[in-house]
């Protein structure tokens, strides 16, 4: 450790353990916000200005968008036969919030869209043979289909495509959006029904079911999010909790205690280092890393701190400043290193009392020893097959004799003995300019960054802008 001190300097860390109090909204307020969400219903109903009122009234932005029927949310999608303008259904829960549609407008756009399910049976090979046998499947299918059976039971049973699990079903999609042989088959079929011929595509053989008919239909929705968040009332109550939870507790030890006590979960931040704005789970926690750098101390429990979706309670288990680790920090990578250095020696003093061939100086050695032949290293090489890093090996290759053999070298996963069977020279080059512009341009985009770490080098200034941002 002391002679290898330079391999252990350390940028400053500081790790911290901490409870958060995560902030969910209450039955209380996912029944008031669906209350205030009712209670714009009617209003939204017999509104003129769709566009306006949703604007005013959505917690998100996009609240008066026009779909064709087959980009509709799926709620509409599922109910387009009885929808109808002016028509105002939900609310319904989306991804965290509650959802009013309001159908402002249907009306017939220049692109059709239609709704099918259908079976893959792809082929096992590129071969004629499997073709053919792919095509006699699909064909058999498909009698079954035409015959009556349940299409989505067959899906299940026979398609090799990703819809098989939902009997086949690709609900809704645009003319074009499918391969040519595909789109073309379904958007000629004639209202709904098993088409009367198999398909070939790219990916093989497909049995197709025309579920609602091709349409042209368009639609006009003006949509009312309102996100269910925690009430003032929620957000306080659990603020108190916390607050409780931090002022009970002065020291790591009771810190640790009243969690378990409290069946509350300690979590641990890992190394932070001192502009890192992100703590674990909770996210963006910019305010309790800059306190762990400038305020905390070690074993003493913080106030609450609050983020995006957490309040939050730590304390200060490790503080590491910039510069040489202690060797306790380290401890246990000098142990495994100085354990490598001095098995690595052992295995070349046995290496080196060996002769012969590469054969019979790896039988000779034991069951530890393997003989590998690589091709193409290359002088630029950093590693070699079967061995991994080495470096030092690769340079040691390159300045050997034909049929020698090396001395035991270290690479990073063991010790080797290398045999060069054969070099090729390197071709001669007539120009190397392609080879200087690419050096040249290699520096001038290293530039500027050598400049920056030249002048923080040398200039006598400490970054401490993690103090106050």
């Amino acid at each position: 450790y002391n002679e290898h001190k330079d391999q252990y300097e350390t940028d400053a860390s500081r790790t911290i353990s901490y409870v958060s109090f995560e902030l969910l909204p209450s039955g209380e307020d996912s029944t008031m916000i669906r209350e205030e969400i009712e209670d714009l219903k009617s209003e939204f109903q017999n509104v003129e200005d769709d566009s306006a009122y949703a604007r005013v009234n959505s917690d998100k932005s996009n609240s008066y968008r026009t779909y064709p029927i087959a980009q509709l949310p799926k709620i509409l999608a599922s109910n387009t036969n009885i929808l109808k303008e002016g028509d105002v259904i939900g609310p319904y829960i989306e991804d965290g919030a509650y959802v009013l549609y309001k159908t402002s407008k249907i009306f017939d756009d220049t692109v059709s869209s239609v709704k099918a399910s259908h079976i893959l049976i792809e082929a096992e090979d590129d071969s004629d043979a499997a073709d053919a046998a792919a095509k006699k499947e699909a064909r058999e299918v498909l009698q079954k289909a035409r015959s009556g059976q349940d299409f989505a039971e067959l899906a299940k049973e026979y398609s090799d495509g990703p819809s098989a699990t939902r009997g086949g079903d690709l609900g809704w999609f645009k003319e074009g959006q499918m391969v040519d042989e595909f789109n073309e088959a379904v958007f000629a079929k004639s209202g709904t029904g098993v088409i009367n011929d198999i398909i070939k595509t790219q990916y093989g053989y497909h049995i197709i079911n025309v579920t609602e008919e091709k349409t042209a239909k368009t639609y006009k929705i003006a949509t009312i999010h309102r996100d269910i968040i925690p009430s003032e009332s929620t957000r306080d109550n659990l603020y108190r909790k916390a607050d409780l939870f931090s002022a009970s507790n002065e020291n790591y030890a009771e810190f640790t205690a009243s969690a378990e006590e409290n069946n509350y979960s300690v979590r641990s931040s890992g190394k932070m280092s001192p502009n890192q704005r992100t703590v674990g789970t909770l996210g963006s926690a910019r305010p309790l890393v800059r306190w762990a750098f400038t305020d905390a101390s070690v074993g003493k429990v913080s106030d609450v701190f609050e983020t995006d979706t957490h309040f939050v309670v730590a304390v200060l288990t490790n503080e590491t400043e910039k510069g040489t680790s202690d060797f306790e920090e380290v401890k246990a990578l000098v142990s495994r290193e100085v354990k490598e250095k001095q098995k690595g020696e052992i295995i070349k003093e046995k290496l080196s009392g060996l002769s012969g061939t590469l054969n019979e100086m790896a039988e000779a050695y034991g069951s530890d020893a393997n003989v590998y032949t690589s091709n193409d290293v290359n002088i630029s090489s950093n590693s070699l097959p079967n061995v991994g890093q080495a470096p030092k090996v690769i340079g040691t290759i390159f300045g050997m004799e034909l049929n020698s053999l090396s001395q035991p070298l270290e690479a990073n996963n063991g010790i080797v003995i290398v045999k060069v069977l054969n070099r090729t020279p390197a071709p001669e080059i007539a120009d190397y300019a392609s080879y200087k512009n690419q050096l040249v341009q290699s520096r001038s985009n290293n530039v500027s960054f050598a400049i920056k770490s030249a002048i923080e080098e040398k200039a006598d200034i400490v970054d401490e802008r993690y103090k106050f941002y």
